[in-house]
This record gives structure tokens, C-alpha cells and sequence, in this order.
């Protein structure tokens, strides 16, 4: 079997000139804000309740950051998508920080709300998966249509 090829990364912050993208994309600099905004919000919420909630979080977002910087280092999987260029991008300007603290917000806020409806232990993880779904399906739907992000022609799932 073949041995899948890495590509070198930096773990590197690049910031961009706010002004640039709320003139060429409003959109995508309000959902960006927003992003963050949202995810502050969870880490001041795990940070309150501690114990439980705040080792969720922590993993939650180790598990963003961990599944993006591997997506954008196998070369296979970076070159299907392609990000706007945010105001803080991450890993070689190839992913915006945005999309790696969107997917700990819904992890967080899914678990939550499934912990609060004391779903019996066999039920809760398909719960979670499904309400992280729910939460993220309007942000594909949106960052489609605005090209914040764009699949490559070459992807499989494309060709009819």
C-alpha cells in the first residue's frame, strides 16, 4: 500500500486587513465575527461550569484543530477545497481560524443540550452527531452560496 504523502506546515497566524474583506464580503466577515463571538461564549460557559464541561471543550477544540491541521497536510484532501481569505488565517494561509472554532461550538453546544435532555448513555452520542449536524448544515448552505468556500472541479463528488 502506498503511504499517504504530507505536506510540511508551519503553524503559522496570518492576519488580513478587516477593511479588505467586509468590502469585497460583508457575509463573510459577519459570519466570521460571528464565529467567534459564539465560541467565546462556549469557552466562558465551560470555563464557569469547569469540570465536565470545560474537558469537553478542550477537547472539542483539540479535535478541530487536530482534523483540520491533518486535512490541510495530506494534499489529497486540501486540494478539494478552497477557503476565503479571512482576517485570521491559519496553517499556511490555507484555513480560515473561523473554520476550526465553528465545529468545537457545535460540538459543545449539541453535547450540552444532549447531556441536558439525559438521554440514556447508548442514545447520546447519535444525538450529539445529529444536533452537530443540524447546527452545521445552515453554514455549508451559506458559505456555498457565498463562495467562502468552493470545492475543486476535480473532486469526485462532483462529477455526474
Amino acid at each position: 500500500s502506498e503511504a499517504v504523502a504530507m505536506v510540511e506546515l508551519k503553524f503559522s497566524l496570518h492576519f488580513r486587513n478587516p477593511n479588505d474583506i467586509v468590502s469585497q464580503q460583508p457575509t463573510f466577515f459577519a459570519a466570521e465575527i460571528m464565529v467567534y463571538v459564539v465560541f467565546c461564549g462556549t469557552m466562558l460557559h465551560a470555563l464557569k461550569h469547569e469540570g465536565r464541561a470545560l474537558t469537553l471543550w478542550l477537547c472539542c477544540l483539540l479535535t478541530s484543530f487536530t482534523r483540520q491541521l491533518l486535512m490541510a497536510s495530506v494534499p489529497e484532501i486540501d486540494e478539494l477545497v478552497y477557503h476565503s481569505q479571512s482576517v485570521l488565517m491559519m496553517f499556511d494561509r490555507r484555513v480560515p481560524a473561523h473554520v476550526v472554532y465553528i465545529l468545537p461550538t457545535a460540538l459543545y453546544v449539541s453535547a450540552m443540550t444532549v447531556a441536558r435532555l439525559r438521554m440514556r448513555a447508548h442514545s447520546a452520542p447519535f444525538a450529539i452527531a445529529i444536533a452537530t449536524t443540524l447546527f452545521m448544515i445552515p453554514y455549508e448552505i451559506v458559505a456555498t452560496k457565498f463562495v467562502w468556500h468552493v470545492w475543486h472541479t476535480s473532486d469526485p463528488h462532483l462529477q455526474e
